[in-house]
């Protein structure tokens, strides 16, 4: 994937959606994703979803390095998403990279690079962040939720507990789909082993009283 294939890339200047659109390029362990939002508002109109599977986690457990053609292809993919977010006049873009990008020894270089090439800034956000994150979106969406929420990406999950409304529990761990997979290594009925291993330091797991589960 490159500029030239993009449809774009014949100096055309697209139509703005709206006159308010906030655009999130999410650079996650197995996926880049470009959403574009009508507005800020309680439960935000999508008005654009495009991803890009790039496993820049893959691998992460036994080398501690981001997977070197993950990082190309989501160098291709942030080109195109950034050519896009200019061409319709976003109002706003807020890029943000979470576990592969935080956890990995050449993280911090892989933002300088992007850095470099485009001139934009990268915000790393915490594990603990994004499970504040995925709890803010089910309260979003669902009428006084109560219950435990599960975000799981390429390279973590997020638990978190809401009473009520309220986020009183957050938690990240390291359960992504990716990392799981390098770990058990295709030894698949070892899945169970590692979850129980993981969850097992998530005290209030067992404390609270769990009505619901939303993931």
């Amino acid at each position: 994937m490159s500029h030239n294939t993009s449809p774009m890339s014949n100096g055309q200047r697209l139509p703005a959606l709206h006159d308010n659109t906030v655009g999130v390029i999410d650079i996650g362990s197995n996926s880049v994703r470009l959403v574009v939002y009508h507005g800020l508002t309680r439960v935000p109109l999508p008005l654009y979803n495009e991803k890009h599977f790039c496993a820049l986690g893959k691998g992460l457990s036994q080398t501690g390095r981001l997977n070197p053609q993950g990082v190309e292809k989501a160098y291709a993919s942030l080109g195109r998403f950034l050519l896009m977010a200019e061409r319709l006049e976003l109002t706003s873009l807020a890029i943000m990279a979470t576990a592969a990008v935080r956890d990995a020894e050449d993280g911090e270089a892989f933002v300088a690079e992007i850095k470099r090439r485009f001139n934009v800034d990268v915000r790393v956000i915490s594990g603990e962040l994004e499970a504040e994150y995925a709890a803010r979106g089910v309260v979003a969406s669902i009428h006084q939720p109560h219950g435990v929420i599960a975000d799981m990406g390429g390279g973590s999950m997020e638990l978190g507990y809401i009473e009520h409304g309220e986020l009183k529990e957050r938690v990240t761990t390291r359960l992504g789909a990716l990392r799981l997979a390098d770990e058990v290594d295709g030894q698949w009925e070892r899945i169970p082993e590692v979850m129980e291993r993981e969850l097992r330091h998530v005290d209030w797991l067992d404390e609270k009283h769990v009505p619901t589960f939303y993931g």
